[in-house]
C-alpha cells in the first residue's frame, strides 16, 4: 500500500474545520447539559505492559474524570503487543465510539502506519485525537565502553555493544551516530525492560543501553553507582524545527550534536536527516485518541477534560515528584502538528520498505505492505 499523500492535507484541515467550533468553547458544566457519563466506568486502553505508564495513567485518569460530565469511574486495561499495534488497532476497529474508552498510540504503531509496516490496521486520520504527550529519551554507556564522556567516543575499548529489545527509532540514531565517528557498533536484541539493560551494563555484558529520560533520572544515584553515565539525549524540538538540549538536562549533548561533530561533512546527508527525524517522531512518543465515529460533541468534551487535567497543578505536582521529570502535555492542536510533521519526515524513500531507515528500524524479517 502506498502512502496518500493527502493525508497531510487532510491533518491540516482537521484542526481548522474543529477550531471553528472550539472559538467559543463553553464550560464543561453547559457541554454536559445533554452528555453525562454519571454512573458509567470508562476504560483506558494502553498497548503496553508498562508498569510505569500504568501508573501515570491512573494517576492521570482521576483528574480526567473531574473534568468529565458526571464523574465517571475510569480504570486502566492493557492491550499489548506489535510494539502497540495491537492496541491502537483494537481500538480503531472494536472499540464502540460511545465517549466510554480512549486508548493512546505509542512512538512504533505510528512509524508503522507511516512506513507501511505489516500490522497496520488503523487510520490516524479518522480517529479523534485528544492530547500528546511528549518525552525526551537518553542513550547511556557504562564503565566497559572504556570512554571518558560522549566525545570520547572514538577511543572507545574494542566493539561497542547495545541492549535493546528490539530495533527500533532509537537505536537508528545511535546507529547513524556511531557510523559518523567511524566506531565498531553493534546492537544486541532480546532484552527485557531497562532495569535488565543497566544490570548487563554494570556486569560488561554490554557497553551501552537507552532509557526514557524520566527513566534516568529516577535511578540516577544507582546508575552512577554502576559507573553509568548519559551518552547523549535525543533533545527537543523547538518551534522553528530545530534540535535543541531539553532544558531540564541542558549538560548532556542531543545525538545530532553528536553527529554533526563527528561527521560535519555529513551535514545535510540522509542520514543526517534521519538522526533529526528521530527525534520528531519520539516527540509523538504518545497520542492519545478516541475510537473512529465519536460524536464530535463527545469529543469536545474530552478533549477539554483531557487538557484541563493535563494542565492541574496538582497532577503536574505529582507527576515531577512521581517520575522525576516534568509533566509534558500537548493539547490536540499541537498534537495534531506533531503528527503531521512527523509522518511527514518519514514519508520518503529512506523509510519506507527497502529504504536504509526501514532496515534500520526494524528486525530483518520485518516488511513492509505490498504497494498496490
Amino acid at each position: 500500500m502506498k502512502i496518500n499523500t493527502s493525508i497531510l492535507s487532510r491533518l491540516v484541515l482537521i484542526p481548522v474545520f474543529a477550531l471553528i467550533a472550539a472559538v467559543s468553547w463553553p464550560s464543561s458544566s453547559s457541554m454536559a447539559a445533554d452528555v453525562s457519563f454519571k454512573g458509567k466506568t470508562i476504560t483506558i486502553w494502553m498497548p503496553s505492559k508498562s508498569v510505569g505508564i500504568r501508573l501515570f495513567l491512573e494517576m492521570w485518569s482521576g483528574y480526567i474524570s473531574k473534568n468529565l460530565p458526571g464523574n465517571p469511574k475510569i480504570i486502566v486495561k492493557g492491550k499489548p503487543g506489535g510494539g502497540g499495534l495491537v492496541g491502537v488497532n483494537f481500538l480503531y476497529n472494536a472499540v464502540k465510539p460511545d465517549g466510554l474508552a480512549m486508548g493512546y498510540a505509542a512512538t512504533p504503531a505510528m512509524i508503522g502506519y507511516a512506513t507501511n509496516a505489516r500490522g497496520v490496521k488503523f487510520d490516524p486520520n479518522k480517529m479523534p485525537v485528544l492530547g500528546i504527550q511528549r518525552q525526551n529519551w537518553v542513550a547511556l554507556y557504562g564503565k566497559a565502553a572504556g570512554i571518558k564522556g560522549p566525545f570520547d567516543v572514538k577511543n572507545a575499548s574494542g566493539e561497542l555493544t547495545f541492549a535493546a529489545r528490539t530495533k527500533n527509532h532509537l537505536t537508528m540514531a545511535t546507529q547513524l551516530v556511531m557510523d559518523a565517528a567511524g566506531v565498531k557498533f553493534r546492537i544486541i536484541e532480546g532484552f527485557g525492560p531497562p532495569s535488565t539493560m543497566f544490570q548487563a551494563m554494570g556486569s560488561g555484558e554490554v557497553k551501552m543501553a537507552y532509557t526514557s529520560l524520566p527513566g534516568y533520572v529516577r535511578v540516577t544515584d544507582n546508575l552512577n553507582s554502576l559507573q553509568i553515565y548519559p551518552f547523549y539525549q535525543y533533545g527537543d524540538i523547538d518551534d522553528k524545527g530545530n534540535v535543541t538540549r531539553d532544558k531540564n538536562f541542558p549538560n548532556v549533548p542531543t545525538a545530532v550534536e553528536l553527529y554533526e561533530k563527528f561527521n560535519p561533512k555529513g551535514i545535510g546527508s540522509d542520514d543526517h536527516k534521519a538522526v533529526k527525524t528521530a527525534v520528531r517522531i519520539v516527540a509523538v512518543n504518545r497520542t492519545f485518541w478516541l475510537p473512529p465515529k465519536t460524536d464530535q460533541k463527545i469529543v469536545d468534551i474530552w478533549r477539554h477534560a483531557v487538557e484541563s487535567a493535563a494542565n492541574d497543578p496538582e497532577l503536574r505536582s505529582k507527576y515531577r515528584k512521581k517520575f522525576g521529570a516534568p509533566f509534558k502535555f500537548g493539547n490536540w492542536k499541537q498534537a495534531l502538528k506533531t503528527i503531521k510533521s512527523s509522518i511527514a519526515a518519514l514519508d520518503t524513500p529512506y523509510f519506507q520498505p527497502g529504504g536504509k531507515g526501514f532496515k534500520l528500524m526494524y528486525r530483518g524479517k520485518k516488511k513492509g505492505k505490498k504497494k498496490k
